[in-house]
């Protein structure tokens, strides 16, 4: 797995509201307004008056180590992070922007010791579950809209929106699958992206057309157990079943089992790849047994013809490769697989 969840919290820890009317008002006095337990914080990297004009709604968030700190009650010292006044952005040294409208978001950190190259308008996978640190699924439960809709992703900025796809979400548990389009993914520094949730009159969020770009050509999650299985690009390579079983329990929100025969794969629309052309295709396997002698076809369109073109997994030795029939593109046998394990 290339992505690192980050256990760093921005958590809305306390909500104050002032109303006045041309009256300064010192961030001191603004102190003495928060709960007791949080009138300790002293240290605030803006120090002048400020004016608040009119009704006005004042939301601090404090940086601490640890959302079990935080909700164990002990509160470390600290800089304020952010601050809304009004409709207008105030920045504190260091701090990162807010998303207008949203109340919650988690820091996602992408390990660069786990990024190959740097890389340009790469979708990566974001997996929300019961092995993510801290609360994230059960705040994503509490608080995200029942379809996940309000869910959003930004840069490093804490407000640049980018492009995601929600392949799976289980409001009653809070899971999360998505695909997130990340400008760029660098090799020697930490790439700091930004999930944000609970807005509840906002309008979906995704756009998964522009999360895979031109150069993908079929993008299949199969997810989908019956009926049209969706491309996610905008090439609109959907699919049609034929003889495959779906299985639920595969690697990322379900699959397809592909028996030994050439009845069984996916039939595609006739813009899947075809002619003498460079491509690039990745996908999940996982081999039930040790494989000797092997054709298995996956998806294919006007299948087994010279005209056609069909994408087939060939094993021998227990060692994969990969056959685009019709044009006899054949790429060398992979490392020896492991039964019973998926590997991409």
């Amino acid at each position: 797995d290339t992505l690192v969840w980050s256990s760093a919290v921005h958590s809305k820890m306390c909500e104050i509201s002032a109303v006045s009317t041309d009256e300064e008002i010192a961030v001191n006095q603004v102190l003495e307004k928060l709960p007791q337990d949080m009138q300790t914080f002293k240290r605030f990297a803006y120090t002048e008056a400020f004016e608040i004009d009119g009704t006005t709604q004042v939301r601090f968030w404090f940086k601490a180590p640890s959302w079990e700190e935080i909700r164990g009650g002990t509160y470390a010292s600290g800089r304020i992070s952010y601050l809304v006044l009004s409709d207008d952005t105030f920045d504190f040294e260091g701090s990162t922007k807010w998303k207008s409208g949203w109340q919650y978001r988690r820091q996602i950190t992408i390990d660069s010791d786990q990024v190959a190259e740097d890389l340009s308008n790469f979708p990566i996978l974001v997996h929300v579950d019961g092995d993510t640190p801290g609360t994230v699924m059960e705040d994503l439960r509490d608080n995200a809209q029942d379809d996940g809709e309000d869910i959003a992703f930004t840069s490093t900025d804490g407000a640049t929106p980018l492009f995601h796809e929600i392949e799976y979400f289980n409001k009653p548990t809070g899971e999360l699958i998505a695909w997130v389009n990340v400008p760029n993914l660098m090799r020697l520094e930490d790439t700091i992206l930004y999930m944000y949730y609970r807005n509840p009159g906002v309008p979906s969020q995704q756009d998964p057309d522009m999360v895979w770009n031109n150069n993908y050509v079929m993008v299949q999650h199969l997810e989908e157990s019956s009926g049209t299985l969706f491309d996610s690009t905008s090439y609109g390579n959907d699919g049609t079943n034929t003889g495959a079983t779906y299985n639920p329990a595969s690697r990322i929100d379900g699959g397809y089992d592909f028996d030994d025969t050439n009845s069984e794969y996916i039939d595609v629309d006739d813009s899947f790849p075809n002619g003498n052309m460079q491509r690039t295709i990745s996908l999940w396997f996982n081999a039930e047994e040790y494989l000797t002698s092997y054709k298995r076809p996956m998806f294919a369109y006007d299948h087994f013809t010279s005209a056609g073109s069909t994408f087939q997994i060939n094993a021998e030795d227990n060692a994969v490769s990969i056959l685009f029939y019709g044009h006899r593109v054949i790429t060398p046998k992979s490392a020896l697989l492991t039964k019973g394990e998926f590997r991409p």
